[in-house]
């Protein structure tokens, strides 16, 4: 009984036997009565490998091109896929506690604001002139950077953009600080946000008196983009944060916990409140909302 295999050929024969990987197994062939190719094998070429009932080489044949490619293809998407459900499991692992910890609307309007500040216009410049309108657009990050004495250009990155970059990462540091003062992390991107507003203003009051009569005589004025108003509005949405840890944190000052019963979720947090349960707590001890299942007892 004859079997049949894909293999490669890693080594032709020469002196020596040559050399063919199967199955994660290397063999050894020579070409007389086993090669059935019109063509010389080669390192590299994919092979049909015949074997006879005890394991022994029995024929070579150069297996299909065509062929083969379609298996190295399927193989190549078979790994890609399983790779990338294991990274889709990955960032569900890693997403879960946090949405556990900050609520899913408040991370959303977290990496809202992420977004306009580096990828979406909050900023330009309209210049109106013998009845025509032109606008220049930046992003906040970069208006924040702009440089009078450069033509309003964006300069190097200075301190306040680090500051920025702290603040729009505070309500995540802020999801991992029990200290009821981490509450007002919350609102530090809606506060960099108006320091932001009002550094741009200046330096773009600087560039108009620098420039004199010529900046009045074009009309050109600083206007807030589309990306000011949904940073605003979505900082406005983590700041409302700050209320209700304000008001969980006056919950864990009454003597007894609720009596109504709030679950946790698999993972140990409050789905109230986003805080990790405290071993053998059997209620939240940062808004005191009690466990399900001691409510029912």
């Amino acid at each position: 009984m004859t079997t049949q295999h894909r293999g490669t050929i890693i080594k032709t024969p020469d002196s020596s036997p040559g050399l063919l990987v199967v199955e994660g197994q290397q063999k050894t062939f020579t070409l007389e009565g086993i090669w059935k190719s019109p063509i010389a094998p080669a390192v590299n070429m994919a092979v049909d490998i015949e074997f006879d009932g005890v394991g022994s080489i029995t024929g070579l044949t150069v297996a299909d091109s065509q062929q083969a490619a379609r298996e190295k293809f399927g193989q190549i998407g078979g790994v890609a896929q399983q790779h990338g459900k294991e990274a889709a499991e990955i960032a569900r692992q890693g997403v879960g506690p946090l949405v556990a910890r900050m609520g899913k609307v408040t991370l959303v309007a977290t990496v809202i604001v992420w977004i306009t500040w580096f990828f979406m216009p909050g900023a330009g410049f309209s210049i109106s002139f013998l009845g025509t309108g032109q606008t220049k657009s930046f992003t906040l990050w970069d208006a924040l950077s702009l440089d009078p004495k450069n033509n309003m250009n964006p300069g190097p990155f200075g301190l306040l953009n680090l500051v920025v970059i702290a603040g729009i990462l505070a309500p995540i540091a802020a999801s991992f600080i029990r200290q009821r003062w981490a509450r007002y992390l919350y609102a530090a991107p809606l506060a960099c946000l108006l320091v932001a507003w009002i550094a741009i203003e200046y330096d773009f009051s600087e560039a108009v008196a620098g420039a004199g009569i010529a900046a009045r005589m074009t009309g050109i004025q600083l206007v807030p983009e589309y990306g000011t108003f949904l940073a605003a509005l979505a900082s406005v949405v983590v700041a409302v944060r700050v209320l209700r840890r304000k008001a969980s944190a006056s919950a864990t000052s009454v003597a007894k916990p609720p009596t109504s019963g709030v679950p946790f979720s698999a993972n140990g947090f409050c789905t109230n409140c986003g805080r990790p349960r405290s071993a053998g707590a059997s209620f939240c001890t940062e808004c005191g909302s009690q466990h399900a299942s001691a409510a029912a007892i």
